[in-house]
């Protein structure tokens, strides 16, 4: 048996995805997952470009353990990778919010390769089970599943400066601040819920501004800072503050709480002097019966429209975002 020298983390895209955005960044996960790759077996980065997967690194895959995430409309592609990699020696893992939503599928995709090469990890990165797959995968024994709940966010390891060395050209940066969502009770509109669990957790703000300043991202005029402001707003104002203090600088911060931006002055300030020239909303819907029987804070008392002109008049110079989705229950 060879045992695998590299850990390869790979980005999958669509013909959707390759053909508007021809220049990807990496997303928040590939990160995520490069903090757990043990620093010998040097993590490397793919973002696909559409080619056979061998024809995208530089390393014999047969010596490799390639560890791919992705979202439903990039599985089709995840698996095409899968397959060809294996049959090129290579061990798998797959993860994300696909697999996480649809894990009885992709066992059975799995099931149908060679035993012990290729695994399917449900939920969410921290925990244990990425790390534990890696082991299992060098010393032999990789299994079908893994599984760890969501857990404390205290403590994410950070990826190896080299690992930094080799992103940090890319054009955007993400950086999550908080993981899962609102929805109270929570709905089954989207698949936040099969790998964060039910509310919010926030990592602790002294961990994210040191990541931040790591990565380079406190003062990156193309960073993407996710966070969900909570509606009392006592933790994120925080973070905020802490920001403030450092003097940051960047380009947007997206999930951001409607009630606090159309009302915190404090709050105002802090974002005129950051200077991020986009905000993006989680509204969700536009209609209040379905905000209503969810009872997304901040949101169902409120009128979205009425609130999104108040932020407008506030921010001059950011622009406002909002995501939308179409098809909850009593919607027009």
């Amino acid at each position: 048996m060879r045992i695998p020298e590299s850990v390869i983390l790979v980005q999958p895209s669509t013909e959707n995805d390759r053909r508007w955005m021809p220049n990807p960044s990496p997303i928040a996960a590939m990160y995520a997952l490069a903090g757990y790759v043990p620093a010998e077996l040097y993590p490397q980065l793919v973002l696909d470009n559409g080619q056979d997967i061998n024809k995208q690194t530089t390393t014999p895959l047969d010596r490799t353990i390639l560890a791919i995430s992705g979202v439903t409309s990039a599985a089709p592609r995840m698996q095409e990778i899968a397959g060809e990699a294996i049959s090129l020696g290579a061990k798998v893992i797959v993860g994300g919010i696909d697999v996480s939503q649809r894990t009885d599928s992709w066992k059975a995709f799995a099931a149908g390769q060679p035993e012990g090469q290729m695994a399917v990890i449900r939920g969410e990165i921290e925990g244990g089970s990425f790390s534990q797959a890696i082991q299992d995968a060098q010393a032999g024994n990789m299994r079908l599943e893994y599984f760890t709940p969501p857990t404390d966010l205290h403590g994410i390891p950070l990826p190896t400066d080299e690992f930094l060395a080799r992103t940090i050209d890319y054009l955007f940066q993400r950086f999550p601040h908080s993981r899962g969502c609102y929805m109270v009770p929570p709905c089954n509109f989207c698949g936040i819920q099969s790998t964060a669990g039910d509310g919010i957790r926030l990592r602790p703000i002294e961990e994210s501004i040191a990541e931040m300043e790591k990565r380079g991202l406190l003062y990156n005029n193309h960073a993407q800072i996710m966070l969900t402001a909570d509606s009392i707003g006592k933790t994120d104002m925080e973070f905020f503050e802490k920001l403030a203090e450092k003097g940051a600088h960047f380009a947007s911060f997206i999930q951001a709480d409607l009630a606090q931006l159309a009302t915190n002055t404090r709050l105002w300030e802090i974002m005129n002097d950051i200077g991020p020239t986009l905000i993006g909303l989680g509204l969700e819907s536009s209609y209040r019966k379905p905000l209503g029987q969810n009872a997304k804070r901040g949101i169902n008392n409120l009128d979205p429209v009425k609130i999104i002109h108040n932020i407008r008049s506030k921010y001059k110079n950011i622009a406002v975002q909002a995501n939308w989705m179409v098809g909850f229950d009593f919607e027009a």
